[in-house]
């Protein structure tokens, strides 16, 4: 007898849940592949076996993230005489402020896609009608995008569905990013900037102060003793990134909001017998861009 979906997802604490905040990381670190290939190389090795599994579906915003992944992908399938992947955007005409259409067919433009498919929703609420039906299902999940997600994850039922998720993480800011930022030509400093620049080099301590001065409200709505509990155990994770560009690199992706938003979304679409491939976080490509 089949076991209930619901008991494969990852789950999330009280504290998780009333916060609305992953804290913690993996330990001990899982060592990464050494690799011989350039960042774009291992991209591609982690994009084609989603190409090799039809439809091979690409969530498609017209951010960078996304936009990265499917210029990938289609790279590869042009290059190995495979089906071309499917960019699948979902819109919302009724929140104006969303609109990102102007990006999107800019990227379609240039990279010459052939199969775009818009699907327009009147509403992206976590506990909204589209949401609903997959809470009352599967209960509170994270991350919370994950409810309203099944309309894309149907489109791939059978195939492959590939996401941008991890750009945050892998292209986003590090530690480091701070100070490196004051040496380029480009930066038109100030005070602010100096300042984060000298938190971020400093000694724990600091660091710390510099987290809790960041998010002064964070959470205000819990019990005082849970809050600082909170507090305390959410500024310790977030001073404890490593200065090393690599080496953050490998601790934000080691957080406990990327391992479990990932373990829940692959239970997701494997729901629709799918497969899915995030190549942001494939091992490979870490560790070449690392």
């Amino acid at each position: 007898m089949a076991s209930n979906p619901a008991d494969q997802y990852f789950r999330l604490t009280p504290v998780e849940v009333a916060t609305g905040v992953v804290v913690g990381h993996d330990e001990p670190a899982v060592p990464l592949p050494k690799m011989t290939h350039t960042p774009l190389e291992a991209l591609e090795q982690a994009v084609l076996p989603a190409l090799l599994r039809s439809p091979c579906v690409v969530a498609f915003s017209g951010g960078r993230d996304s936009s990265a992944v499917l210029a990938v992908a289609l790279r590869v399938a042009r290059r190995e005489g495979l089906a071309e992947p499917v960019a699948f955007t979902r819109r919302w005409p009724t929140h104006p402020d969303t609109d990102e259409s102007y990006w999107q067919e800019l990227v379609v433009k240039a990279l010459g896609v052939r199969d775009w498919e818009r699907v327009e929703l009147e509403e992206s609420d976590v506990i909204g009608p589209l949401a609903r039906p997959s809470l009352r299902r599967r209960g509170v999940l994270w991350p919370p995008f994950a409810h309203p997600l099944p309309v894309l994850f149907a489109r791939a039922a059978g195939g492959s569905f590939v996401t941008g998720e991890g750009g945050d993480e892998i292209l986003g800011a590090r530690r480091c990013s701070t100070f490196r930022n004051l040496l380029s030509p480009k930066t038109r400093i100030t005070r602010r900037q100096v300042e984060r620049a000298l938190v971020s080099l400093g000694p724990r301590p600091v660091r710390e102060w510099g987290v809790r001065h960041r998010y002064p409200a964070l959470a205000f709505w819990l019990v005082p003793d849970l809050r600082r509990d909170f507090l305390r155990s959410f500024v310790e994770d977030q001073a404890s990134e490593p200065l090393s560009w690599a080496a953050s690199l490998r601790w934000h992706v080691r957080s406990k909001s990327v391992v479990l938003g990932t373990h829940n979304l692959e239970v997701l679409v494997g729901e629709n017998g799918a497969v899915m491939f995030q190549p942001l976080l494939d091992p490979g490509f870490i560790s070449a861009f690392a």
